[in-house]
């Protein structure tokens, strides 16, 4: 999970016929006559050109021509590094996020679409078009966080009296989460708005280090992604949780929150001094609303989550209602409901993790356009 090592490769030759030989050199990247990137492993090839003359040396950060950004992740993330492309490749210095970003994607998929049966259904269906199409291949992944989904909440094609029949029948202690029911739902709601916040603040600490590495460090103090964003954001989150789950925090607690939260406050209101934007008083409050906005805005997007895992109970057991009315037709019922709530379901929880990983990856797209 990182990006491809790569080694700046000063050509000193001015033969035509050898320039043409490097050129055409497989994992060469060519930028001028004089001037070219190989990665670090590939070194060996350039000593195939006869006559050439060339020095190797470490990119550096301070150069203005950057080394081409390849990634290489491990197989079971390599899919995943088409989202990345898609919004964006990382500088050659910074952190190749495909990681953190399949993860995320794979949890969230298993949340709002846990069912082991419907879960094993999708790595089938992956395996038989992973050669026609390659992103087929990610249905193999989120197939899995699925059937964990599925273990959690007791559900196998939308039954959920089966799966605890079999951890009974071979002596396996066995809790699940049970969606529907109400003295749940608020937990269910609770639990996935925390976890988006948790992957949000990641992602900024993340984006914290990208600047460091780019020697952009008033950025990684002042900016709305970094740390002013932390102590803001991480401050509300943890005492308003706090008082939630522990039915109110201790005075030292309270005194350590609003104390990083007013760092916070105070980040934010000095970000237009150091980083030369309109240093008015007026911008500097309607830069923090606006980011307060912003940060309550992408943690209420993760409610979706949990509202998608209720809907997909909820269709399921509709399902299952269905064929317990009329017994003929039981098993063309659930045949049928399974189909239907998978093409539906699937569907729109694909699309709604593609919009989360937008939420989670927002803060080291703002850092790469500024």
């Amino acid at each position: 999970m990182s990006i491809v090592r790569m080694k700046r490769v000063a050509v000193k030759s001015k033969d035509k016929e050898t320039l043409a030989q490097l050129k055409q050199l497989k994992n060469y990247h060519y930028y001028a006559d004089d001037l070219g990137f190989i990665p670090a492993k590939k070194v060996s090839l350039l000593s195939e050109i006869p006559n050439l003359s060339y020095e190797v040396t470490d990119p550096e950060i301070s150069e203005t021509i950057q080394p081409p950004v390849i990634l290489h992740n491990h197989f079971w993330n390599k899919p995943f590094e088409e989202f990345v492309e898609k919004h964006g490749l990382p500088n050659y210095f910074n952190l190749d996020p495909t990681f953190y970003l399949a993860l995320c994607f794979e949890i969230l998929f298993g949340i709002m679409f846990g069912d082991v049966g419907q879960g094993i259904l999708l790595i089938i269906i992956g395996l038989i078009f992973m050669r026609k199409k390659q992103k087929a291949v990610i249905l193999t992944r989120v197939g899995f966080f699925s059937i964990l989904g599925g273990f959690l909440y007791g559900s196998f094609f939308g039954n959920e009296e089966i799966i605890p029949e079999v951890m009974e029948k071979f002596n396996l202690s066995y809790w699940r989460f049970e969606l529907l029911d109400r003295n749940n739902t608020e937990n269910l709601l609770l639990f996935v708005m925390g976890l988006g916040s948790i992957m949000i603040l990641i992602a900024i600490l993340m984006n914290i280090w990208d600047l460091i590495q780019d020697k952009r460090k008033l950025v990684a103090i002042f900016d709305t992604n970094g740390l002013a964003g932390i102590c803001l954001y991480g401050s509300i989150m943890a005492l308003a949780y706090g008082a939630i789950f522990n039915k109110g925090l201790s005075p030292l607690a309270w005194i350590i929150g609003l104390s990083v939260l007013l760092l916070g406050i105070i980040l934010f209101l000095l970000e237009p001094k150091y980083l030369k934007h309109d240093p008015s008083v007026k911008h500097a409050f309607k830069h923090l609303w606006n980011s307060l906005i912003g940060f309550a805005s992408s943690s209420m997007a993760f409610l979706m989550v949990g509202c998608f895992a209720l809907a997909n109970a909820a269709l399921m057991y509709v399902v299952w209602y269905l064929a317990s009315l009329i017994p003929s037709l039981s098993i063309l019922i659930i045949i049928l409901g399974n189909g239907f709530v998978m093409g539906l379901e699937a569907t729109e929880v694909w699309h709604q993790c593609l919009n989360l990983e937008f939420k989670i990856l927002q803060p080291r797209l703002k850092a790469s356009s500024d």
